[in-house]
């Protein structure tokens, strides 16, 4: 029965190769569910951090991980993931996270917001 949809094996051949690309599917589905960062940055900030650029997903999944870890971050060090966030290709993910860590920034610390606006 034919779907219209291609299967990696049936184009490829590659048996071995296709189970990688399921794999990597699967790892990144799940990296990509809610709470997944949110635990991982939880038990070792600086480990997420250093594994983000090792995530072998899809771009649009790498900049979601980001994007996320940026959130979790602004937590601790409200100007820490700023840089992050300039890594992030799509500019309208890359603007609204910005805006979202700066707005929750303004909203926790409101005076540490406004000397960092001043400089």
């Amino acid at each position: 029965m034919e779907f219209g949809l291609s299967s990696p094996m049936r184009t490829t051949g590659d048996t071995h190769k296709n189970r990688l690309t399921l794999q990597q599917a699967h790892c990144e589905k799940t990296a990509l569910r809610d709470p997944f960062m949110r635990e991982f940055a939880g038990q070792d900030l600086e480990r997420a951090g250093e594994w983000l650029p090792e995530f072998d997903g899809a771009p649009s999944a790498q900049e979601e991980m980001t994007k996320r870890y940026a959130m979790i971050l602004s937590s601790v060090d409200p100007e820490a993931p700023l840089p992050w966030i300039k890594g992030i290709q799509n500019e309208k993910k890359r603007d609204r996270a910005k805006r979202n860590i700066l707005k929750n920034w303004e909203i926790e610390d409101p005076e540490a917001f406004a000397e960092w606006k001043a400089r």
